[in-house]
Formats: C-alpha cells, sequence, structure tokens
C-alpha cells in the first residue's frame, strides 16, 4: 500500500483535505487507494473532477473540446467504480453536456462571425453608393439591373477583406452562382 505516491499524485488533494472542501467518504477513499494500488491508476483527481461537475450543475460551464474529453473520461472512470451516487454523476454529465453545447454555438459563432461583418459591410448606404457610382448598378456578369448586391470579389471565407476595392455589383442569382469563388467581373 503506497499512500504517499497516491496522495503526491494528486493535484487536487492538499495533503489534509482536498482543494475546495468537501468532505469524502472513507470508503471512497478506500476504493480509490484500492483501485491505486491494482491499476496503478490514480482516479482522485477524477473523483474531484465528478464532484465539481454535479456542484456546478446550476452555473454556466465552458470548456475547450480537450477539456470536454479529460471531464468525459473522469465522469466515465468514476461511473465504473460506483462510489458517487447516481444523481451526481447525472448532473456531473448534465454540466458537461451543457458545457459542450455552449463550446459548439461558440465555434460556430466564430466561424460565422467574419460572413456577419461582411453582410453588414456591404448594407451600409455610403458603400453602396461609392461602388455603384465606380461601376453601375447593374450586374457586372449578366446586365440585369433587378435585385443587384454587393459581392465580395475574393470571399471573405477565402481571407477577402470588407473593402471598396474587394467588391462588385452582383445581381442576386449570378452572386449565388458564383458562391464562394473568386472571380472578378470588374476586369472582363
Amino acid at each position: 500500500m503506497n499512500i504517499g505516491k497516491f496522495l503526491n499524485n494528486s493535484k487536487t488533494f492538499n495533503a489534509i483535505t482536498f482543494q475546495g472542501c468537501y468532505d469524502m467518504p472513507l470508503k471512497h477513499f478506500e476504493v480509490l487507494l484500492n483501485h491505486f494500488n491494482e491499476t496503478g491508476e490514480n482516479l482522485l483527481d477524477d473523483y474531484s473532477c465528478v464532484k465539481y461537475l454535479a456542484w456546478s450543475s446550476r452555473s454556466k460551464n465552458e470548456f475547450s473540446l480537450e477539456v470536454y474529453k479529460n471531464k468525459s473520461e473522469s465522469v466515465s472512470k468514476i461511473r465504473e467504480l460506483r462510489i458517487i451516487e447516481p444523481e451526481d454523476i447525472r448532473a456531473a454529465s448534465i454540466v458537461l453536456k451543457k458545457g459542450l453545447e455552449s463550446w459548439k454555438r461558440y465555434q460556430e459563432h466564430l466561424f460565422n462571425e467574419p460572413r456577419r461583418l461582411a453582410c453588414i459591410y456591404t448594407a451600409k448606404e455610403k458603400v453602396k453608393s461609392k461602388i455603384f457610382n465606380k461601376h453601375g448598378k447593374a450586374c457586372l456578369c449578366c446586365g440585369s439591373l433587378k435585385k443587384i448586391a454587393l459581392d465580395h470579389v475574393i470571399p471573405v471565407s477565402k481571407g477577402g477583406e470588407n473593402s471598396i476595392d474587394n467588391l462588385q455589383p452582383l445581381c442576386r442569382s449570378c452572386n449565388s452562382r458564383k458562391s464562394d469563388k473568386i472571380i472578378d467581373y470588374r476586369k472582363l
């Protein structure tokens, strides 16, 4: 029984008590110590992770995908030992799910942000009038005068900037057909 090594390998155990001061039943400690002695796997920090997740089930949790995976592994390992109440495991799982959903929404926001800013830029009357004064109010691809929109020559998704020099008037149909290709109709 190597209790010193067991305790020293933990990031959350602080000599006498767990940082954050929650009580761990002696039975739980014994199960974790026996597991360590049998497998060499120290689950003290995983136990602590599950406890903190269960406590934080009412707060907003956002983590990276890597942190989510690590915490999910902690919950799975502790669930297998059957030492934490099922309600705490459920609460920890809910927190993880909410955190992952929040992370996904944030990633989607980051992905869509350049496009959103591009739409705001091309909707400005000042920008529209400069482009229409420079190139006319007709589609540079088909010549249509209906439903003219401003198109990014180099799409934002490919590093194009929101600038007058990167815009051209296209009808919605031609703009849609062009999609995210780099085609400069101003020079044709």
